[in-house]
């Protein structure tokens, strides 16, 4: 009976001795990957914090892009109304609608007119 209980001592002897050993190998393992951690974190926050500037960079970029094409869209549009607007005065000024053509003419010369009034003042 006394070797029985033993046994079972030296053999739960054995058993945690083998576990010390692999929590200690273990915790050794963990120090060096914590110092490998250490040493990249500043590489790391010095990476992201790049990125980060980059991806604002392009974001602003894009904006303004976008806002670049809205204003050409805007002064294309206009320039094709002014031009549908000359045209159909074009059409009026060759036809017979001689009165029509009259009005267009003192309409045209009276925007001249109030344009060139804004670019002196």
């Amino acid at each position: 009976m006394y070797t029985l209980i033993f046994t079972v001592f030296i053999a739960e002897l054995i058993i945690s001795v083998v576990i010390i050993q692999t929590l200690i190998k273990s915790d050794k393992k963990i120090i060096v990957l914590n110092e490998q951690v250490i040493t990249s974190k500043e590489a790391l926050q010095n990476g992201l914090s790049g990125a980060n500037e980059s991806v604002k960079t392009i974001n602003s970029g894009i904006k303004n892009t976008i806002n670049f094409v809205k204003q050409k869209q805007k002064e294309y549009s206009r320039k094709l109304v002014k031009l549908l607007i000359l045209y159909i005065c074009m059409i009026f000024c060759k036809s017979r609608y001689k009165q029509a053509a009259i009005i267009f003419q003192l309409a045209i010369a009276l925007k001249d007119y109030i344009n060139d009034s804004k670019n002196v003042a």
